[in-house]
């Protein structure tokens, strides 16, 4: 076990289940395997596609910001993606959960930690992360957005309203195939026109997606493909949809043409 989540015991070892002690042995015998395989101490590029301590905690006003900092201390998410990017994630869940609590009028709101994501979910209005970051008048939740796509650029923010519940999800683009393999807002794109005929439509049935992604067969598109994509996205009216290509590889005209020709597409490198 590591130094850190040692002492944490020593302090209070009765906040802490059987389960969770479990896994941070397993992350700290992991960690020790890679050290010693590769002859060097280890960097957040060498964790990225390791798993967190799971855990599913409830949140309510009074104790908000120490029951969230506890999460990602305890999911060992500063030694798995960084200092920073947890600290951003952090602060970012922590603006999402209080708005929900405060203006959604939200009665339950839940953080969850997966293998490879933290998920956040509340029963309050519908309210998506773009929504703070549009505010007319930017406050905490606006600038929290904007710190986490600068501190934390390999995180993706996905939203959706599921079963009466907004749920944000992040997610690092070391495991976003894995993630979106079933997710309800994902869809492969072939690039041909029929392929994309149906992207337009996944996307227009997908009214509950606050972010849509498309994951281009094989990892890439052409200019062709994008210039088809443009045409769809104009004729049906989607050009205000937030939607995320999900690339293999791409150059950095492909990069400067999204963000000139259609700036509601971005585009990730999955890893």
């Amino acid at each position: 076990m590591c130094y850190r989540h040692g002492k944490l015991i020593d302090a209070d070892d009765c906040t802490y289940t059987p389960e969770l002690l479990k896994q941070w042995r397993r992350m700290a015998e992991r960690r020790s395997e890679l050290r010693h395989a590769l002859g060097r101490e280890l960097t957040p590029d060498d964790l990225a596609a390791e798993a967190f301590a799971t855990q599913t905690v409830g949140l309510t006003s009074p104790d908000l910001m120490p029951r969230v900092a506890e999460v990602v201390r305890d999911s060992g998410m500063e030694i798995i993606w960084g200092k920073e990017p947890a600290l951003a994630i952090r602060d970012a869940a922590i603006e999402i959960a209080r708005n929900a609590l405060t203006h959604g009028m939200a009665t339950e709101v839940v953080i969850t930690v997966t293998a490879h994501s933290v998920e956040l979910s509340d029963d309050g209005a519908l309210f998506s992360p773009t929504d703070l970051e549009m505010a007319e008048t930017p406050r905490g939740g606006a600038h929290s957005m904007l710190r986490l796509r600068s501190s934390a650029p390999n995180v993706i923010v996905s939203y959706i309203r599921k079963e009466d519940r907004n749920v944000v999800t992040l997610t690092s683009t070391q495991n976003l195939n894995k993630v979106l393999a079933e997710h309800p807002c994902s869809t492969t794109v072939y690039g041909a026109p029929s392929s994309v005929a149906a992207a337009m439509t996944f996307i227009e049935e997908r009214s509950e997606c606050g972010t849509i992604f498309l994951r281009p067969f094989r990892g890439i598109l052409s200019y062709s493909d994008l210039f088809s994509l443009k045409a769809g996205l104009t004729a049906r009216g989607l050009t205000e949809r937030d939607i995320v290509l999900v690339m293999e590889a791409h150059s950095e005209g492909i990069r400067k043409f999204l963000e000139q020709e259609i700036p509601n597409v971005r585009m990730i490198e999955s890893r």
